[in-house]
This record gives C-alpha cells, structure tokens and sequence, in this order.
C-alpha cells in the first residue's frame, strides 16, 4: 500500500515459493477509500511470460467500498449534586488500518448539567460526528448524579416547665 491509497494485489495461491507460475494475475486498485474505484487488471503472465494460445484482452472492473460502523460511546462519569459538572468524553472502536480516534471529528455529548443534573441517573448523548471512511454509531453514557450531604441541626433552646414549647429554628 502506499500513501496515494493505490495497492497492488498479488494472489499468494498462484506463488509458488517464489515462482511466477501460469496465469498469475496482477491487479491495481485506485483507490481504499468509501466510494467507488477502478481494478486495473495487468499483465497474466505464463511460466515463459507469454503464450501463444491466447489474445488478451484486459477490461477494467470496479471496486466498491462501502462505509465500516464506528462505534463512539460516552464514557460514564459520575458527580454530587450541587458540584460541578464533570468533563465529558468519549471512546472510538473498530477503526480499521492504521486509523486513529482523530479521524473522528465534531462529537458534541449533551446531558443535563447544573440545577437539571438532579440525584439519580442521566443519559450523556453523542451525536453529530463525522469520519471518512465511517458511519457512525453512537452509544449513550451514563451520568450518575450523587446526592448531595446535607446536615439539619436544630438550635438549643429552652423553657419553662409547664410553658409551651417555643419555636424550633434549625441551621
């Protein structure tokens, strides 16, 4: 392979230890990426490199490449209510060749933030994202909303017996 996309394909079934034995086809591909490309048939070469038997001709056949599903999952995260909000993420796979996650760009992940993020679970939300070569797949995370510590003292007081209880007040 090389870095114009352009791969050529020898069937290592007609190899035989090296050996160009009859009829070894020799095609070159135009291009790896989604999308339509053409397969170039080249020279079938016999044991003594032509024969006399035939007149080739050569006609050019196409190469369809169709999209590979990438996975891109929120990563779950977690936080006390009233806290702040935590940094959303996300995780790529099933990237093909030599791919990495930047081929992936413009992922936004929604989910409830601030006074909204209440106790219990939310779902974080990818979408909009984009990869040549891909169609995406998005999966949700999780957002686990921890409650929040709360301590109600009542204040001391006092009275007299036989009086009523006073007003209870609590910090």
């Amino acid at each position: 392979a090389s870095s114009d996309n352009t791969i050529v394909i020898l069937d290592s079934g007609d190899v035989n230890a090296g050996v160009v034995s009859t009829f070894i086809p020799i095609n070159l591909l135009t291009g790896l990426s989604v999308g339509q490309s053409s397969i170039i048939p080249s020279a079938f070469f016999t044991a003594d490199f032509f024969s006399r038997d035939f007149d080739i001709h050569y006609a050019q056949g196409k190469l369809n490449v169709l999209p590979a599903g990438l996975k891109v999952k929120a990563n779950d995260t977690s936080k006390v209510y009233g806290g702040p909000d935590p940094s959303l993420s996300y995780t790529v796979s099933g990237l093909g060749y030599l791919d990495d996650s930047t081929v992936v760009s413009g992922v936004v992940l929604t989910t409830d933030t601030g006074r909204n993020a209440t106790a219990g679970q939310h779902a974080i939300v990818p979408s909009g994202g984009t990869a040549p070569n891909y169609t995406l797949v998005y999966l949700n995370g999780i957002l686990t909303v921890k409650k929040a510590p709360l301590t109600v003292k009542v204040n001391d007081t006092t009275r007299v017996y036989g009086d009523p209880n006073p007003a209870f007040r609590f910090t």
